[in-house]
């Protein structure tokens, strides 16, 4: 990973449900879309030992920017969300799958 492929953009730092957090704007500089893993080495070279979180907005709300990637950077584990623990007291366990709805015959 070649830090200068990258466009790193700290927007503000604004409270959240999960405490203060840094609004960052991450995108490669030919503008090409990144993977998950393309994404997460690059938050983790500028942001070692911290968390963020990727916000999935509904349809009217979406911010769609030519391949630009939104986080918002915790210093620390956002309460409930850290998926390599044990689920936090009172969880309710509801696993299922969601699956697309099927299409009726013509």
């Amino acid at each position: 990973m070649n830090p200068s492929d990258y466009d790193v953009l700290l927007c503000d730092r604004r409270p959240t449900a999960f405490g203060w957090a840094e609004y960052t704007r991450i995108h490669r500089v030919d503008m090409a879309p990144m993977g998950f893993r393309e994404l997460w080495e690059v938050f983790a070279h500028f942001f070692p030992s911290r968390w963020a979180v990727q916000s999935f907005p509904p349809p009217n709300r979406l911010l769609d920017q030519a391949n630009k990637y939104h986080l918002f950077v915790y210093e620390r584990a956002p309460e409930g969300i850290d998926i390599g623990v044990p689920a936090p007291s009172g969880t309710e366990g509801i696993a299922r799958y969601l699956r697309a709805p099927e299409k009726e015959p013509r």
